[in-house]
């Protein structure tokens, strides 16, 4: 059985003889949505929790300050609830209590609302995969491998997730994680995709590299902000992917900056592209294919606002950001029409694509160079 866990779960299940698939409208409550401190899993995600002696202990993705939990710390959290009883079966919290402070220090906390999101989205992950094995005539007991995908599959603890009813109750020792099958296709399909994925980054350096000398990829940018900016950040992140505010980088980059107040502590900003003698200020280019999910738009949107905090508050005020599409599928900018970017970034000040993206980075005519000599290339690779 193949379990490809997301805002839409796929399932399948099949042998010698034949394959049956179902669809589960799970939602976002595992990814970063509805939650209220749910994100996804980028830095500073709580991506695995204990409850030891009264207090959860945690990790965190790049083991910096907690910003949220992340899916497969949310599996970990309702099972250990369940394991500490805490949380009844049905979703009633202890002594009668509407919310459980999480981290006390980061003010993250987890409610009865929070629950019952989680409870509907685990409960459409469960019953597919229940009811797909009764259509295929089998029990759980009679699989003999599941596989486990998705994005956040590679971290979740295989038992908790089948304690707590995200998992059809399989025996741990035959779940196989192997992360997002969509990008690997279960074939050498994700390696040509990561190639490509690098070959697009280093074909941006060495345009770059021709103009300018302080040219990177995957750049960090380190810098100091105050947490008052770092929770109106979050908040407006937040609210962009819950369609609660309208992108308006001019706006939102004010609103970071005019927040005041709070302890001071070490933010980073990873470019995928940076040019640091860029003509205008610093660059950073978020370099990503022209239809991204609503995480990935969310992330690269969380990276450049931390950029440009960063930036200004360094005294590079002429710094800019970028979500940056080596292609655009619609031709013409007026014409594309993908949903999550347009809710997320602001598409006049934020948004770079096809000949655009490439000709800011090499200047004029730099997109009209390149076809002839990616031409040239493609017939040298696949004949004319």
């Amino acid at each position: 059985m193949l379990v490809d866990a997301g805002t839409n779960t796929e399932v399948i299940i099949g042998n010698k003889d034949g394959l049956m698939a179902a669809s589960c409208p799970a939602g976002p409550a595992f990814e970063g949505g509805p939650v209220t401190y749910g994100m996804p899993g980028c830095e500073g995600a709580i991506e695995s929790l204990r409850r030891v002696d009264g207090r959860f202990q945690f990790k965190t993705i790049g083991d910096v300050e907690p910003r949220g939990i992340c899916g497969s710390g949310l599996i970990d959290l309702l099972a250990e609830l369940r394991r500490h009883d805490l949380m009844t079966p049905k979703g009633v919290f202890a002594d009668k209590a509407q919310e459980f402070m999480i981290v006390p220090e980061h003010g993250i906390t987890f409610s009865r609302e929070d629950a019952s999101h989680l409870a509907q989205a685990k409960a459409a992950n469960y019953c597919g995969q229940i009811m797909l094995m009764r259509k295929f005539g089998i029990t759980p007991s009679e699989i003999t491998r599941l596989y486990l995908a998705g994005g956040f599959a590679n971290y979740v603890d295989a038992v908790n997730a089948i304690e707590m009813g995200f998992l059809a109750p399989v025996e741990p020792d035959r779940i196989e994680k192997f992360g997002n099958a969509a990008s690997r296709n279960h074939s050498f399909g994700w390696i040509a995709e990561e190639a490509v994925e690098i070959a697009r980054a280093h074909v941006a350096k060495l345009i770059a590299a021709d103009k300018y000398r302080e040219v990177s990829l995957e750049y960090k940018v380190r810098g100091n902000l105050n947490s008052a900016a770092y929770e109106m950040l979050e908040q407006i992140v937040t609210e962009l992917r819950h369609k609660q505010r309208t992108p308006n980088h001019q706006r939102e980059l004010r609103d970071i900056l005019d927040s005041r107040g709070g302890g001071i502590s070490e933010r980073v900003a990873v470019c995928d592209v940076f040019i640091g003698d860029f003509r205008e200020g610093p660059l950073c280019i978020e370099l990503k294919g022209p239809t991204p999910n609503l995480d990935t738009a969310a992330g690269a949107k969380r990276n450049m606002l931390y950029f440009l905090a960063i930036m200004h508050r360094s005294g590079h005020l002429n710094a800019k950001a970028f979500l940056g599409f080596y292609y655009n599928p619609w031709i013409e900018r007026i014409l594309y029409a993908h949903w999550t970017t347009k809710q997320i970034m602001d598409m006049d000040h934020e948004v770079l694509m096809g000949a655009e993206l490439w000709d800011h980075i090499g200047g004029t005519g730099t997109f009209d160079e390149m076809i002839p000599i990616l031409e040239k290339a493609r017939k040298e690779v696949f004949g004319a």
